[in-house]
């Protein structure tokens, strides 16, 4: 059974997400880090990522900018940047209608996703 294109780069955002999420994981608590997953794995990725976002930014954590880049780039059109810790909204694009997802594949291929539907090859 061939899985349809979609539910592929969904698959691949949420594949982004736990890698994320697994980045990170030696600077939160165990504790933290299921509130973030229960999030994810039931259907509030964006949700969980501005969870985790809040945790990084509590002030206690050495946190590389790179990471707040990425929870932005994985939230920009989903999450609003005033929703969000000053950390990562700065990072925000300017296009909130506008995500982009990256597959890990060999060919390193994007897409966009305009208006919370699934994206089309670009």
């Amino acid at each position: 059974m061939q899985v349809p294109h979609n539910l592929d780069l969904m698959q691949s955002y949420l594949d982004n997400v736990l890698a994320l999420v697994d980045s990170v994981s030696r600077a939160i608590t165990a504790s933290e880090r299921d509130e973030v997953e229960h999030l994810v794995r039931h259907g509030e990725p964006a949700e969980g990522l501005r969870s985790l976002a809040f945790i990084l930014s509590d002030g206690q954590r050495p946190i590389h900018t790179a990471t707040f880049q990425e929870i932005a780039r994985l939230v920009t059109g989903l999450v609003a940047p005033s929703d969000l810790p000053s950390e990562v909204s700065v990072h925000m694009s300017s296009n909130p209608g506008v995500l982009t997802v990256c597959s890990t594949g060999p060919a390193g291929t994007c897409f966009v996703q305009t208006d919370h539907s699934w994206p089309q090859a670009s």
